[in-house]
């Protein structure tokens, strides 16, 4: 018996298949099946399944469900449809012309036969000749019949609606299936056989998704960490009997907080491979020119509707001891200092971009002398007072360091980064602040492990960064952040600042916490600074942030001071950036403590400077 095997559903609203006898053309595309003699037996000779399974008899009883499609097939018919005719003829005298006709090396053979005969003839011919080419020589002789014989065979069938199977395809019936042949011929003009193909039953949807192949990269969430796990199991000791008086013991453990880490997928093989770090940090170096030709631009817009106004002058400070930038502006009127109170400022000086709030206007006006100036700050003075109150918070539950200091400024507009600050686990009721405004209170908490706060002004973030980006032991060994020459430095000055070297800071929590000595690298670790205390040092990695921010502090410091302009390939200068200074011969490196940048207009043009105060590594 033949075997048809699908190995996917069929949706489509036709069959698949289409049935018709050898020499005819098929009447639909899809799969052909050629039957070159009749077919008379009751059952159908196709039997269709799905691939993976073995055909199966159709039930004898109704089953409630049936896996795969059995269809039978079967037909008789009236006419043969290849017929055989023997001519036979006797005849005592024939007429027969026979025109041959080959032109050059045409292998066509064109054969006109006629005849005429009342009696029975029976005729044979028979003929050859040789050219000098091989030729093949086909006669075919073609009569028409007294009635055209046509066959066309169409199975097709109608589901209903356009369904639609996805992965598996699966029905129940009440009844067992059933299958309806019909056939029509006749003998009249012209023949024709139909076949009709259908069933009916209850077919009910199913949908299943899987999804194959290896995880991809994502983030996991989980509190059952390693770090946190208990490294043995816990052991009880009893020293009485249980008796019934006594009641039953509860033992109770804190749930670990949720901790996040990304996973880079493949399962176990990676699917994206981790990459090995690559120190491609290029410091910015100013080219050395003989001159140097500048046009200073100095504007100022408020950033709520990008109005322009006129500006005199501005004064722009950073410093790793303020958490917020301050400033002075002078406007050139006093309409344009008017529009700028309590609004925040995008002023751009020789291309780069600065954000000041102007809160604290001042005037002074005299005969020919008017003056209009504003005290502001950066755009981070919007989470201080006066534009936030204070608040006071408590961690509930346990958080860690970033996730207490993103609930301080939650629903602000504001969030918050760690810069080479690894994050900590605080336990719950530890971190606790009263009576502080979300910046004033970031900071603090901040200050308390040993870090300072740079606010990202361009994408509303609070940076948090340690107060030593780079430790003076190891300023020599890492690569500057910005290098600077002579030719770009135009006064240059240096004081030094005696202190005792301290090689070791005792760190403790208070309520709860850890207690860590702090050792600097390569010492003996018998000069402690003064012992810190407070509530965040609870981790090993805030007591080591706290503890290598006291060590640098201590020991004596070179304060240099540097004056420098800002131009395309030299932009503002920030605290925390390791700066390489080239003056008179002495090459060396310093951290970046306090930036200036002034820009004013007078009679001979606009000038654009910034000031620069470094610390270094003192002898």
């Amino acid at each position: 018996m033949m075997q048809l095997i699908f190995d996917t559903p069929w949706s489509d609203s036709t069959s698949p298949i289409s049935l018709f006898f050898e020499g005819n053309e098929p009447v639909e595309p899809g799969l052909q099946l050629i039957f070159d003699t009749p077919w008379s037996d009751s059952t159908s000779p196709i039997s269709l399944f799905f691939e993976g399974n073995e055909p199966v008899e159709p039930p004898v009883e109704p089953t409630p469900q049936v896996l795969g499609i059995s269809v039978g097939v079967g037909w008789s018919t009236i006419l043969a449809v290849e017929q055989q005719i023997t001519l036979n003829s006797h005849s005592s005298k024939i007429g027969q012309c026979v025109n041959v006709t080959t032109h050059g090396s045409s292998h066509r053979d064109d054969t006109h036969i006629a005849w005429h005969a009342e009696p029975t003839v029976q005729q044979r011919l028979s003929q050859a000749w040789a050219v000098k080419k091989a030729v093949m020589r086909r006669l075919s002789v073609r009569w028409p019949m007294p009635v055209a014989h046509r066959s066309n065979t169409a199975p097709g069938w109608f589901t209903g609606a356009t369904r639609r199977e996805q992965t598996a395809l699966r029905w129940r019936n009440n009844k067992a299936l059933r299958c309806s042949p019909m056939q029509r011929s006749t003998t009249g003009h012209p023949q024709q056989r139909k076949y009709q193909l259908s069933w009916q039953g209850e077919a009910t949807r199913t949908s299943h998704y899987i999804k194959w192949g290896f995880p991809g990269p994502k983030y996991i969430c989980t509190n059952k960490w390693a770090d946190m796990a208990p490294k043995s199991p816990v052991t009880l000791e009893f020293d009485e009997p249980l008796t019934e008086q006594q009641s039953i013991i509860e033992l109770s453990f804190d749930e670990l907080p949720m901790v996040c880490h990304w996973d880079y997928g493949g399962g176990f093989i990676p699917g994206n491979p981790v990459l090995p770090p690559l120190d491609l940090k290029v410091p910015i170096e100013p080219q050395i020119r003989r001159l140097y030709l500048m046009q200073p631009t100095l504007t100022c817009h408020r950033l709520s509707d990008n109005r322009e106004l006129v500006i005199t002058e501005v004064s722009i400070t950073y410093s790793r001891s303020q958490f917020v930038t301050s400033g002075s502006i002078k406007f050139s009127s006093k309409g344009d200092a008017l529009l700028a109170v309590d609004e925040v400022l995008r002023i751009g000086i020789n291309g780069y971009e600065f954000y000041l709030l102007a809160e604290a206007p001042s005037s002074s006006e005299a005969w020919a002398s008017n003056s209009y100036t504003s005290a502001a700050r950066g755009r981070a003075s919007q989470l201080a007072w006066p534009w936030k109150r204070e608040i006071s918070y408590h961690n509930q539950a346990a958080r860690s360091f970033a996730g207490c200091l993103g609930d301080i400024v939650a629903n602000s507009g504001w969030s918050i980064e760690l810069v080479q600050v690894p994050d900590f686990v605080i336990p719950a009721g530890v971190c606790s602040v009263s009576g502080k405004t979300p910046l004033d209170a970031v900071a603090e908490l901040a200050g308390l492990v040993g870090c300072m706060v740079d606010p990202d002004e361009d994408n509303s973030t609070l940076r948090i960064l340690p107060r030593w980006t780079y430790t003076p032991w190891s300023m020599a060994a890492a690569t500057a952040d910005v290098n600077l020459h002579d030719a770009v430095i135009f006064n240059h000055s240096e004081q030094t600042e005696r202190g005792q070297q301290c090689n070791a800071a005792w760190v403790r929590g208070e309520q709860q916490g850890v207690s860590v000595e702090v050792r600097l690298n390569g010492t003996a670790g018998d000069e402690p600074t003064d012992d810190i205390s407070n509530m965040l040092i609870v981790d090993t990695q805030a007591a080591r942030l706290a503890g290598t921010n006291a060590i640098a502090d201590s020991g004596t410091k070179r304060r240099v001071s540097i004056n420098t302009t800002v131009m395309a390939d030299l932009p503002p200068l920030r605290p925390g950036q390791l700066i390489g200074i080239t003056w008179r011969g002495e090459v060396y490196k310093a951290l970046c403590d306090t930036v200036t940048i002034n820009a004013s207009m007078s009679s001979s043009g606009l000038t654009v400077r910034q000031n620069a105060g470094l610390i270094r590594q003192g002898t």
